[in-house]
């Protein structure tokens, strides 16, 4: 990760604007309320992979709306795909509310309003993806977001385990231009339709057949 905002950078009267302002500009226009501004700190950091941003961040306990009025200024042409990497997060979108704990995953949609609340000792990595090259995997993406998918459920651990690695990219040498890691990334990801019906949704964890895959012809 190349670009980092931490409010250790300026004084802390000024912290919390400061971190909020750069968040809004580096994942989607927000409200947030932090539990005590007086206190309050936060680290960014960021960088692009391929078509995809990557945001990996953490904070102090705050909460965050985005509102009908935010989502008017946000980049409809992306989907955000969301791993908790520690602590724990509370959000709802579309009516659907959850607990994400480290190692879940989830997809949100910037074209409709969501809220979260950041307990003690959370982080975060976001992916801002492409809308249309995520819908080509998975179909709608409004039927999939707000459908957290736990880390300790079957497969899913292994996605997790390897979407996390993303930031470092050490995992992906092999693959030599901006089209191959986009179309990797994106082929991890597999809709199925029963499973919508069943009000969840499977993310097949194909990751480690497919860097052991990667390292066989890099070797």
């Amino acid at each position: 990760m190349n670009t980092t905002v931490s409010t250790a950078d300026v004084h802390p009267r000024d912290a919390f604007d400061y971190w909020h302002e750069e968040l809004c500009k580096k994942v989607v226009p927000h409200d947030c309320t932090p539990e005590d501004r007086q206190t309050f700190s936060a680290k960014t950091q960021s960088a692009p992979l391929a078509d995809i941003a990557l945001v990996q961040y953490e904070s102090t306990p705050m909460e965050n709306d985005v509102t009908g009025r935010h989502v008017a200024r946000a980049n409809s042409d992306e989907v955000l795909i969301r791993l908790q990497t520690a602590g724990i997060f509370l959000f709802e979108q579309d009516g659907r509310e959850g607990v994400l704990e480290a190692g879940d995953i989830l997809l949100f949609d910037t074209r409709r309003p969501f809220r979260g609340r950041y307990l003690d000792g959370a982080k975060e990595l976001i992916l801002k993806v492409p809308r249309r090259q995520l819908e080509a995997r998975i179909g709608d993406v409004r039927q999939a977001v707000a459908r957290p998918i736990k880390r300790l459920e079957a497969e899913h651990g292994l996605t997790s385990s390897y979407l996390a690695m993303l930031p470092s990219g050490r995992w992906m040498l092999p693959l030599q231009n901006s089209s191959g890691i986009m179309h990797w990334i994106l082929s991890r990801f597999r809709w199925r339709k029963r499973w919508i019906e069943n009000r969840a949704y499977r993310l097949p964890a194909l990751l480690f057949l497919s860097t052991c895959a990667l390292r066989s012809k890099r070797g």
